[in-house]
């Protein structure tokens, strides 16, 4: 009888400890969207480093000054004759194949149709799970626990940090 009494409160104390850690892994987002640029780097350290590759959230950082910086890159050392220019400027995209081209303007103005996607008004801003946006901070792992914060209160919108 005693001992099915201690299998029995094992059984809880086990349930109980499964349902804590199924709670706290769910106050971690399981995607990330960084929107930031040059003068805001994100200071990321190694997260996650002991976590299961399952439970690590997609992260997506997307550098608002991509689009200026393929354009620098690419007008490098343009002469100042306009015809001139366009002609070396068709000779670059050639060299570089025109596919290549295309998606690494993709890639540049990524970050500016997700800001606009979401109606993002400033910047740096990480978006967790599509739904709860943090502005203003460049350290992940304060943002990510401002997140986890917002998850546990079950709140809804946008975490500001003015």
């Amino acid at each position: 009888m005693q001992m099915s009494t201690q299998v029995l409160i094992l059984a809880v104390a086990i349930s109980i400890t499964a349902q804590q850690s199924v709670a706290e892994t769910s106050e971690y987002p399981q995607s990330i969207v960084v929107i930031t640029s040059d003068q805001h780097p994100i200071n990321e350290p190694s997260l996650f480093v002991d976590s299961p590759a399952s439970s690590k959230p997609a992260i997506t950082l997307l550098n608002l000054d991509a689009v200026s910086d393929f354009e620098r890159r690419l007008g490098e050392g343009l002469p100042a004759d306009e015809t001139q220019a366009r002609v070396i400027i068709e000779q670059r995209i050639t060299e570089r194949r025109r596919v290549n081209v295309d998606a690494e303007l993709r890639a540049a103005y990524q970050g500016l149709a997700v800001a606009m996607q979401y109606g993002l008004d400033r910047y740096p801003a990480i978006i967790f799970d599509q739904r709860a946006v943090v502005y203003g901070v460049t350290d992940l792992p304060v943002a990510i626990e401002k997140y986890r914060t917002w998850s546990r209160q079950k709140k809804r919108g946008a975490i500001n940090d003015d």
